[in-house]
């Protein structure tokens, strides 16, 4: 298998949840995956971290206030 492909279970390890919740992310297509001949799940860790970059969240800090004073 090419090392570019991670499998289900890696995944699930990667990205830190369970696989239950990996396969109601894949249910509702949340992460871009693979399934050859309609058997195992495959994924590609550059598609998951595009997933992840793509939910930032931008800190809340006005113009005035710098990191050191919200504390």
């Amino acid at each position: 298998m090419n090392e570019d492909f991670i499998t289900f279970d890696a995944a699930c390890e990667y990205l830190g949840i369970t696989s239950g919740q990996m396969y109601q992310y894949t249910h509702k297509r949340l992460f871009p995956f693979y399934k050859p001949f309609g058997q195992k799940l495959y994924f590609k860790k550059s598609e998951l971290n595009a997933v992840i970059e793509q939910s930032r969240v931008e800190p809340v800090q006005t113009q005035d206030q710098t990191i050191e004073e919200a504390f």
